[in-house]
């Protein structure tokens, strides 16, 4: 031959043998020095035959050949891998079905606990390039840096701002729609004309809030338009009377479109005049559009130079106030991120749980399988071979695992979203997607390898000699007692992280509970109703109508007392209401030093929310318009604002009106007003009937009767008040407090479930394990018995040998504990992370669990008959 063709020769045959390892081991180990020698030979018959361009030829013409038929060779030996793992597990269905349901459970809960994480957090908000909307939020010199915007700051920061393509403000308030059927209340909100333009998503019918001539515009949510109008396709153009004005229907918005609150069925243009606004009356949202190219930081520190150029300009309102630029993303989930993610957590704790429960099944089977592995070592099988048939058979446990696990979460998610207080955004945006479904198969696939590694590992070394004998001493060391001990104590310890994180929550969540709120919400019916701005206009009216509703509702049958307030306890709305206020003859402070809450009420409200007055007398029907202006002061202002000292008698100034100084006629109990876990803070109430400036009122009814009957008779009296009147929200007072509570109940019940799962498979794991021992040394177990042991002597041996994996497994997860344990000191109350009597009573339980599941086969082995055991030849199923 050619030396050239001999050097090319050279050169495909080398490149042939790098194209072979694209074939399996076994394959290559059978026919590749055959395959190698053929192509050899082709070579040299090519390089006489053809020449260079023939030995080019031929390597272009191999490579195809072996990009074509080596896959073949692999999926072919994958059926057989898969056929024989499928009658491995048909012929041990026991095994099979404890895997499978096992493994299910993890990855089912990993599974609708990650689209969870993924609809609420991951997936992109559903406006056009969201990354782009931001919210601008004030922060005020107290510290709060998310207080509401100003109507002339609005206009400033829309007007000098060069770093947002728009910028609109909006805020949300009650309407009543009135005609075509019952009175409705709606959460409506307030919209700048440019809203629909920065969101970036236009009516899904109808132009929306355009100006034109004749009455103004509305957009209706799609939920409103179908349960109130039937989806009527003619609905554009229609009057409709909200709050006594006419408004035509403008538009109709898309089906699951909300911004802000998910519960507002109308969009109505803003009356937006700034000059008739005060720099210091905040109650603006505002959401603005990134222009193409400016960053979050740029935007940030041209909106820093406008406030500053404010607080310049109006030192009275805007001196120390900054700005506070958020994406819209985070500000819809950035609080309940913590919480999903630590439930990701635990989930994944809970599948390493069933990975080490599936691994020790394995293990132990593997045990049976020792004189099978020896004989297809013996004819030829290379150790890759078998940890290759052992993976199929641990990852095709894992699929089927991973397919009814999906079956699980769909319950499940339905689950949590049954169980998910009100307050969880984006709910009803958790669907499923792609990314769900490869999360699913990738986490059955990692489970598969993961349980199953560690077992093919151990059975593919065996020992030929041994294998191929069947005695028992030699299936005893086979599967290595290290290792099962090792994943026994791996699951109690995750056990023990769950039960831990669980009790932390239980324990905050029972010291919530235990709170007094300040009221007593048992026995106490609560609504809410408007008055319409056009039928009460007057304060005249409105006090008219508040002593005219409590005077007739006081007067039915079974009602104790009644009264009245501006905005329930527990509801929300920090900073809603918040004024300033001056002590009269005081001289440590100037208007606005001191906050305060402020709430008016009407005379009955404290004892109907069995609020304790404990100084001076509570407000009677004399306190109205033209008396000498009173106040009540709840305790806590008292305590901080005259300490050691009788307020009562003492005068305020309040910052939001122009009034004569008010009276401090009493001092009534302190009252948790934003939520449990908030401490109680300063509040002042103001007699409704001499300052009736709210439109919106609840009313607080005690009573004896049937709370569902009182309440439609309550009903029946305002209407023949006002039959237009719209009444809602009825519902018990306690219910209000257990709203309060629903974000915290729902992570504790979810903890709860976690770790109650977890502590489940752990016992079966530990089970498995002693119950697996103890056939290994029956044999022995029968010689002691023969020899004199006692059957308390042989309970005690066998429990020996599980507790000391399983108290392993305690100390491993207290230690564990101490480092993780922090993660959840944002979700408890009055709770330390480090809580000696919850680490305490979690490492009991979890011993309780593991002596319980030792004490069953602890208690067969104790009752062995020794006859039966000498002559026993141990064969692990």
């Amino acid at each position: 031959m050619n030396p050239r063709y001999q050097k090319v020769s050279n050169l495909l045959e080398r490149f042939y043998g790098s194209l072979l390892l694209a074939y399996p081991s076994e394959f290559r180990h059978e026919y590749g020095a055959e395959m190698a020698q053929f192509f050899r030979d082709d070579c040299r018959r090519t390089a006489c035959r053809s020449g260079l361009s023939g030995l080019l030829w031929q390597g272009l013409r191999t490579l195809a050949d072996v990009a074509r038929s080596a896959p073949g060779v692999h999926m072919e030996i994958l059926r057989q891998d898969l056929r024989f793992a499928f009658r491995m597990l048909w012929n041990s269905p026991a095994f099979a079905l404890t895997a499978i349901l096992a493994l299910a459970l993890g990855i089912g809960a990993n599974s609708a606990i990650f689209r969870l994480v993924d609809g609420i957090v991951v997936m992109p908000l559903p406006f056009p390039e969201a990354d782009r909307l931001m919210v601008v939020w004030e922060k005020n010199p107290k510290g709060i840096d998310r207080n509401s915007v100003s109507p002339p700051n609005f206009a400033d920061y829309r007007a000098a701002s060069k770093s947002f393509s728009g910028i609109a403000a909006f805020y949300e308030d009650s309407a009543n729609l009135i005609g075509s059927g019952e009175p409705e209340h709606l959460l409506s909100s307030m919209v700048s004309p440019e809203f629909f333009d920065v969101v970036g998503v236009s009516p899904a019918i109808g132009a929306g809030l355009t100006a034109e001539a004749g009455a103004p515009k509305v957009v209706l949510s799609y939920g409103l338009w179908q349960r109130r109008f039937g989806g009527d396709p003619q609905i554009i153009g229609r009057a409709l009377r909200i709050d006594d004005k006419s408004y035509a229907v403008g538009g109709v918005m898309p089906a699951g479109f909300h911004f802000g609150s998910a519960d507002v069925a109308v969009w109505m243009p803003m009356p937006f005049d700034p000059a008739r606004f005060s720099r210091q009356a905040r109650f603006l949202s505002t959401v603005a559009r990134l222009r193409p190219g400016v960053s979050p930081a740029q935007a940030r520190a041209e909106l820093d130079a406008i406030a500053a150029g404010l607080a310049g300009s109006y030192p009275a309102s805007n001196r120390g106030w900054g700005v506070t630029l958020l994406p819209l993303k985070e500000q819809v989930v950035g609080e309940i991120r913590r919480s999903l993610f630590v439930l990701l957590g635990a989930v994944g704790f809970v599948l390493l749980i069933a990975c080490a429960n599936v691994a020790n099944l394995l293990l132990a089977r593997s045990a049976r399988r020792q004189g099978e592995i020896a004989i297809r070592t013996a004819l030829g099988a290379s150790g890759v071979r078998i940890v290759r048939q052992m993976l199929t058979e641990s990852v095709l446990l894992a699929l089927i695992g991973g397919g009814v696990g999906w079956a699980l979460s769909w319950a499940a998610l339905e689950m949590l979203k049954a169980l998910a207080p009100a307050a969880v955004p984006r709910l009803d945006e958790v669907s499923v997607n792609g990314w769900a479904i490869a999360f699913t198969f990738a986490v059955a696939l990692l489970t598969g390898v993961v349980s199953g590694l560690a077992p093919a590992w151990r059975i593919s070394r065996p020992d030929l000699n041994a294998g191929l004998k069947e005695g028992m001493a030699n299936r005893r060391s086979f599967g290595g007692h290290w290792l099962r001990g090792a994943l026994i104590v791996s699951e109690v310890a995750l056990s023990l992280l769950l039960l831990l994180g669980a009790g932390l929550l239980i324990r905050s969540f029972l010291h919530l509970q235990r709170l007094d709120p300040g009221f007593d919400p048992d026995g106490a019916l609560t609504l809410t109703l408007d008055m319409p701005a056009s039928r009460y206009a007057s304060d005249v009216q409105r006090a008219a109508f508040v002593q005219h509703a409590i005077e007739r509702v006081r007067a039915l049958p079974g009602v104790a007392s009644a009264g009245m307030i501006s905005t329930l306890p527990l509801t929300g709305g920090e900073g809603f209401n918040r004024f300033g206020f001056t002590v009269e003859g005081s001289e440590d402070g100037a208007a606005g030093d001191h906050r305060f809450y402020a709430r008016w009420i009407s005379p009955g409200y404290l004892g109907s929310m069995a609020i304790p007055l404990i100084q001076g007398r509570d407000f009677t029907d004399r306190d109205r318009q033209g008396s000498s202006p009173a106040v009540i002061v709840d305790a806590a202002l008292a305590r901080r604002y005259f300490p050691n000292q009788n307020p009562v008698g003492r005068f305020l100034r309040l910052s939001y009106a122009k009034t004569a100084p008010r009276e401090i006629i009493g001092v009534a109990g302190e009252v948790r007003l934003v939520s449990l876990d908030r401490e109680p803070a300063p509040q002042i109430y103001v007699p409704v009937l001499q300052e009736p400036r709210i439109q919106t009122m609840s009313l607080v009814v005690r009573n004896s009767a049937d709370a569902a009957a009182t309440a439609e008779t309550i009903r029946g009296e305002l209407r023949a008040i006002d039959r237009d009147l719209p009444i809602y929200d009825v519902q018990p007072l306690a219910g209000r407090v257990a709203q309060s509570l629903a974000p915290r109940r729902f992570s504790m019940l979810l903890m709860s479930l976690l770790a109650a799962l977890a502590m489940i498979l752990a016992a079966v794991g530990v089970y498995g394990v002693i119950s697996y021992m103890v056939g290994e040394r029956l044999h022995e177990i029968g010689i002691r018995v023969a020899l004199g042991a006692r059957p308390v002597e042989i309970l005690l041996l066998v429990v020996k040998q599980g507790m000391q994996h399983a108290l392993l497994g305690i100390a491993g997860g207290l230690l564990v504990a101490l480092l993780l344990v922090r993660v959840l000191a944002g979700l408890l109350y009055g709770v330390s992370p480090m809580d000696r009597w919850t680490f305490g009573a979690a490492a009991v339980l979890t011993a309780g669990v593991a002596l319980m599941a030792c004490l069953i086969p602890a208690f067969r082995a104790a009752r062995a008959d020794p006859i039966d055991a000498l002559r026993f030849r141990w064969t692990p199923e």
